[in-house]
């Protein structure tokens, strides 16, 4: 065997062992946390996360009752709350 076909044989020989070990492993490249941890938003001593705020305007003469009844919230619920709120 030449010499320049035994530097060519080990140049391709390298190579391959080059590209194989730079292969992609999904396993490998994966780094952190599958769930993303979403920071605490505390107003009014509530974490928002954990509940679904919608921020809109109280116009006049709208009462409670009114609001929570368009907000799809049950009747006997919000006559309940209407009723704590009072004592």
């Amino acid at each position: 065997m030449k010499v320049s076909q035994r530097i060519t044989t080990t140049f391709c020989l390298l190579l391959t062992v080059i590209l194989y070990s730079c292969g992609s492993n999904e396993e490998d490249s994966f780094v952190g946390s599958s769930a993303v941890e979403m920071p605490e938003q505390i107003e009014f001593g509530f974490n928002m996360i954990d509940y679904e705020v919608e921020l809109d305007t109280v116009q006049r003469g709208d009462t409670f009752g009114k609001i929570m009844l368009t907000r799809d919230a049950d009747y006997m619920k919000v006559n309940q709350a209407a009723r704590i709120s009072r004592k």
